[in-house]
């Protein structure tokens, strides 16, 4: 019986022992298989993404562009940049860019917040889809600048008199023989991008994606917060390596300290990090 008991042991043993590393190795590879498509899933995630901006921020400002090359908007911007606001001729072509140009544009495209022209000398406001805005200056912003050369886009900021984040896009308005006559510009409302960031693949239940400039502020909201964009920092491993221009995956602690597997994505031009996460826990 003592060596019955004995071999049945060993029987035992020698089956538990191969068992045992079989089951160590198998369960070894899957969870190096679900960690691989989880990262791959990230990755091409961020790449979509920074497709779907892009598009978006080029059609904004292809508008603002077209509408800027619309003779009448020639035509009516001159006599605003050479007619006394006081002139009944003055606003009575204001009124006709906003009512025929500024106004339908931002209900056809429901991107924009506000379009408005600048005199091409000091920034004034002549025209405003927002009227409370006319007559105020803007001579020193980066739109306005740079918008007297090209068609420019301002990255991301805090606008105070919006109270809210958005994009500001300006665009020359030339005459025929190619000569500066005004500014067309406009906020855009970066709902667009909120909304790209919010598609998800639907494959995780924690899965994560959001934007967030090189100041560390978010500029989108994140799935698990609220009120964050533009008002509140963060400053995971992640968020410090793509905004040093970085592109690459992390295994890191999120905004919430949370453990997750994150990917990230540097976009030089708009000067902003695509961050996609899963809980590690998932």
């Amino acid at each position: 019986m003592k060596l019955t008991s004995k071999l049945a042991v060993l029987f035992v043993l020698l089956a538990i022992v191969p068992l045992s590393l079989v089951s160590f190795l198998s369960y070894k590879k899957h969870r190096q298989t679900i960690e691989q498509e989880t990262i791959n899933r990230l990755v091409s995630t961020t790449i979509l993404k920074e497709a779907a901006i892009n598009l978006w921020v080029e059609h904004a400002g292809n508008r603002i562009h077209m509408l800027a090359s619309r003779p009448v908007i020639r035509k009516y911007a001159a006599v605003l940049a050479s007619r006394d606001p006081a002139d009944p001729e003055y606003r009575e072509v204001v009124r006709s860019i906003l009512e025929e140009h500024l106004k339908p544009t931002i209900e056809e495209e429901k991107g924009f917040l506000e379009l408005f022209i600048l005199r091409d000398s000091d920034g004034l406001k002549l025209a405003s889809s927002d009227e409370k805005q006319e007559g105020r200056y803007r001579e020193s912003e980066p739109y306005f600048v740079e918008g007297k050369k090209r068609t420019y886009v301002q990255n991301t900021y805090y606008s105070q008199t919006l109270e809210q984040a958005v994009m500001t896009i300006g665009t020359p308005i030339k005459d025929k023989e190619g000569n500066l006559i005004a500014v067309l510009a406009g906020h855009v409302n970066l709902a667009g991008m909120a909304e790209i960031m919010l598609q998800s693949s639907g494959l995780s239940l924690s899965e994560d994606n959001y934007i967030v400039n090189k100041f560390n502020f978010f500029v989108t909201e994140p799935r698990f917060g609220e009120g964050y964009a533009l008002k509140k920092t963060v400053h995971t491993d992640g968020v410090k390596a793509c905004i040093a221009g970085n592109n690459g995956v992390g295994f890191y602690n999120d905004h919430r300290g949370i453990p997750v597997i994150g990917a990230y994505r540097w976009m030089p031009e708009q000067e902003l990090c695509i961050l996609a996460e899963v809980e590690q826990a998932e």
